[in-house]
């Protein structure tokens, strides 16, 4: 049975995520916070099940991406190895363009 691919997160991702947890620690809404990042992780693991279901990106066609509460993630899909790369997660009102580069 098909289990999907495995993730990798670049370390931006991951910095992402600490910030979205910071952002909302310090607006004393924590629990908004940990709903977004279970929601984000939740849809991480649907895009490893099956990562192509989800839209190219427009500026950059290697990338693809998901909108979860508010949050866009960024991430290319590796078929040859059977890896999905999670580039960024953006709130989905910033730039993208200049955020991406």
């Amino acid at each position: 049975m098909f289990k999907g691919y495995d993730v990798a997160y670049f370390e931006q991702s991951i910095t992402d995520m600490k910030n979205i947890k910071e952002y909302f620690d310090t607006k004393q809404e924590s629990k908004a916070g940990e709903k977004i990042l279970d929601s984000i992780e939740h849809r991480i693991k649907k895009i490893q099940e099956t990562p192509n279901i989800y839209p190219r990106y427009i500026d950059d066609n290697s990338r693809r991406h998901s909108t979860v509460s508010g949050y866009t993630i960024f991430y290319h899909v590796n078929d040859g190895e059977g890896i999905v790369e999670i580039h960024r997660i953006l709130h989905s009102a910033m730039n993208m363009r200049e955020w991406l580069e």
